[in-house]
């Protein structure tokens, strides 16, 4: 490999599959014809820690060697690129490309590019149970100018993309982690679901303000809304969990109101390992970045600032009692461990909507963060998720139990 022009290649790769869109016309399942970039990208530097020309090998871009990419530039291809199952982008450039002045020379070996962004433009990956699935990504913007990050079905907008289910993930994580790396993301497409999911300001690669009034409830009900709205999604099923479940429970009436919900499940919406009573007991004011990271464990450590103004805001303690639950004309159903504490407001809603609310779902042995995190979520969540979004009975499964609405009710 010649060591200027192909490092140069590598790299333009490299940030080309980083701010790239997909050209799906001719696409199949895991590859692309080629890379479209979306704005103006500059190669320039030392890129030793993405560039693989072998699994024993490494290339570097010279110091000074720069390359200038327009937006909408496309990157020719010899033939489809391959996202392989270590998250690699497999690249064969097409010889003697010349893009914007650089004279790209290749060899007949292909080009290995550490490219997670290309995993979440559109990916072909094996999800926990093996099941294929791909998504695609974005970034909205939001009216008080914040970016939110979505991933999504591949065929989001077109006829036969399904029912959508809009994901909601808990304090701390995010979309992908939360809903594809479980394989909740490939369950719900392999029932014919279209599933997108949000990283909630603060989380994941959206915008992560550090004051606690940017994290108002009031205020993530809207980035929800506003996105549903950029992204077209006029009905929906939608789940949440913890923070994403409390979300969702106050924000059900607004989406009610637009005629949007086709059916709605929440689950644990409270803080991890039963602190929710805790926290929400004691002075918010003291929620600074050394109490979060202290109480709420690795889970959470993501943007500390982040973190300690959402705690502080704690848009799960506000009461549910004002919200006209009664008045939802759609399926609800509740998903918690059975060590979980915020099972009240499961109670809450079986009380408050009886002719619509279902059921819960109860995973054994899981307290509140082991229901979702992606290395021990039950294997029958997202089979209980498509099960409910179909309207099917629920499945029976040894690792949770259904207790219909008059039980959850009365107990």
């Amino acid at each position: 490999m010649r060591s200027h022009s192909a490092a140069a290649l590598a790299a333009l790769s490299l940030l080309a599959a980083s701010c790239a869109s997909v050209d799906d016309s001719s696409a199949e399942q895991g590859s692309v014809e080629a890379l479209t970039l979306d704005r103006d990208v500059a190669v320039i530097g030392d890129t030793t820690t993405f560039l693989k020309a072998s699994e024993a090998q490494s290339s570097a871009l010279p110091d000074g060697a720069k390359c200038s990419l327009a937006p909408r530039t496309k990157l020719p291809l010899a033939r489809p690129a391959r996202l392989t199952a270590s998250g690699h982008l497999e690249l064969h450039v097409a010889p003697r490309a010349r893009i914007d002045g650089c004279d790209l020379a290749t060899t007949d070996a292909p080009l290995y590019v550490f490219a997670p962004h290309v995993r979440s433009t559109e990916s072909r990956g094996e999800t926990r149970d093996g099941a294929a699935a791909r998504f695609r990504e974005g970034m909205l913007s939001t009216s008080d100018g914040l970016d939110i990050r979505y991933i999504a079905c591949a065929k989001l907008g077109l006829a036969d993309a399904g029912p959508v289910v809009v994901l909601l993930h808990p304090a701390g994580a995010d979309a992908e982690s939360t809903w594809y790396t479980s394989g909740v993301f490939g369950t719900l497409e392999g029932r014919g679901f279209c599933p997108v999911a949000l990283d909630l300001r603060g989380h994941g690669e959206s915008s992560k303000p550090h004051t606690a009034a940017a994290y108002d409830v009031e205020r993530l009900q809207r980035d929800v809304v506003e996105s549903l709205d950029a992204l077209g999604v006029s009905r929906a099923h939608f789940h949440g969990y913890s923070l994403g479940g409390s979300l969702l429970i106050r924000l059900l009436p607004r989406l009610a109101a637009r005629g949007v919900v086709l059916s709605a499940a929440f689950g644990g919406a409270g803080l991890p390992d039963g602190r929710r009573d805790d926290v929400a007991g004691r002075d918010r004011s003291r929620a600074d970045r050394a109490d979060v990271e202290a109480r709420s464990g690795p889970a959470l450590r993501t943007d500390k600032d982040a973190l300690a103004a959402l705690f502080e805001r704690a848009p799960w303690t506000q009461p549910l009692d004002p919200l006209p639950f009664e008045r939802l004309q759609f399926p609800l159903m509740g998903l918690f461990g059975d060590f979980d504490n915020p099972m009240q407001n499961t109670r809450t809603f079986a009380r408050r909507a009886p002719a619509h609310y279902v059921g819960t779902a109860v995973f054994k042995d899981r307290l509140h963060v082991g229901t979702i995190a992606p290395k021990t979520m039950p294997a029958s969540y997202a089979e209980v998720l498509a099960a409910f979004f179909s309207g099917a009975p629920a499945p029976a499964r040894p690792d949770y139990t259904f207790v219909p609405r008059a039980a959850v009710a009365g107990s």
